[in-house]
């Protein structure tokens, strides 16, 4: 991989080939800690069942790139700021979380391994990211029982809690929803790479708009960053049924004007 600061379409073949560097594994995944098991996915998961999450590659740093940082006198990632270092981190919780499965948090299939190092973590597949329901789905989003959805993903904030961990970052792009057979729909929380012990440092602050601007310790695992969110998150529900009802009742209006002309 390379970095650029030509726009895309002034870039020669030439200069984007001399701007490649060959990225080695050990730099992009992390490998299978001693202290821990790895749980292996099965490899006849089909897209269909399976979801891959791998690491944040385009936030990796070439060795060109960390030189100019260095020449500039720049901040150098430390360990556990590196995408394979949150990709491991994740894989911690991950193993960690689902030893009693919870109903309304993702299911961890397992991880893909190359080499003795953690290539992918893989989860089941959901279409529906609550924001895009609320938004591509609008009559199924009015339909959904706010109360019964909400207590089943605080059911699931309170398991984490219970062992000792923060989500940190819940939002409606966090939130999947889960349709079943017979029609009916439940929550299924998502993303845990903000996800951490009680009081550990963090690399982000949350999604802006669920998580407290005037919160000191934004950047510190906290209870009270998932209390904050899912409070945010039933006033953004009621935020969205307003525009629901707005487009409802502007569809209704043209209707009946088209009707009497």
């Amino acid at each position: 991989m390379g970095t650029s600061h030509k726009m895309p379409k002034e870039i020669t073949r030439a200069e984007f080939i001399a701007g490649l560097e060959r990225i080695d594994d050990k730099g992009i995944y992390p490998k299978i800690p001693a202290d821990m098991p790895v749980t292996v996915a099965l490899e006849n998961l089909d897209n269909g069942v399976a979801f891959t999450k791998r690491g944040g590659v385009r936030r990796y740093e070439t060795r060109t790139e960390l030189a100019e940082k260095r020449r500039k006198g720049r901040q150098i990632p430390r360990r556990g700021n590196r995408p394979k270092d949150q990709l491991l981190d994740e894989v911690r919780i991950l193993e960690r979380v689902p030893k009693t499965p919870h109903p309304y948090i993702v299911r961890y299939l397992g991880c893909r391994i190359c080499r003795g190092r953690i290539t992918a973590i893989i989860l089941e597949s959901l279409q529906w990211t609550l924001r895009d329901y609320a938004h591509k789905r609008r009559d199924k989003f009015a339909q959904l029982d706010k109360e019964a959805f909400l207590a089943g993903l605080e059911s699931a904030v309170d398991y984490i809690h219970s062992l000792g961990l923060a989500h940190n970052d819940i939002n409606p792009y966090n939130i999947m929803v889960r349709e079943a057979d017979d029609g009916s729909c439940s929550p299924v929380l998502i993303d845990f790479d903000s996800c951490g012990p009680f009081r550990c440092r963090l690399l982000s602050s949350g999604t802006p708009g669920f998580a407290d601007p005037e919160d000191p310790e934004l950047f510190i695992s906290l209870k009270r960053h998932d209390e904050f969110a899912l409070g945010r998150l039933r006033e953004w529900w009621d935020e969205e049924h307003q525009v629901e009802q707005i487009i409802s009742e502007s569809s209704s209006s043209e209707s009946s004007s088209s009707d009497q002309n």
